[in-house]
């Protein structure tokens, strides 16, 4: 069973922190991982969609480039973010 298209995008804030929107089906369920180097993932969030879009903020501290997934049943998104 198909969980219908999803988006991802991100937006770096003035203030370095990144802004994480999501959009999909009410109800699919999805984790949100992070990563340094593209080879190493962490789960970072979990996200049940709402169908009208998610939004997480993450501030990335240190990390001069960080990637984001949304890893779901059927589906990754990955989107990457440096630092300014």
């Amino acid at each position: 069973m198909g969980y219908g298209q999803q988006h991802i995008s991100a937006i770096v804030l003035s203030d370095g922190r990144v802004q994480l929107q999501w959009s999909g089906p009410s109800g699919r369920g999805i984790r949100v991982q992070r990563s340094a180097n593209l080879a190493d993932w962490e789960d970072w969030r979990a996200v049940t969609l709402d169908g009208e879009g998610c939004e997480l903020i993450h501030d990335p501290a240190a990390a001069s480039q960080r990637f984001y997934r949304a890893v779901g049943d059927d589906a990754i998104a990955v989107k990457s973010m440096a630092n300014p």
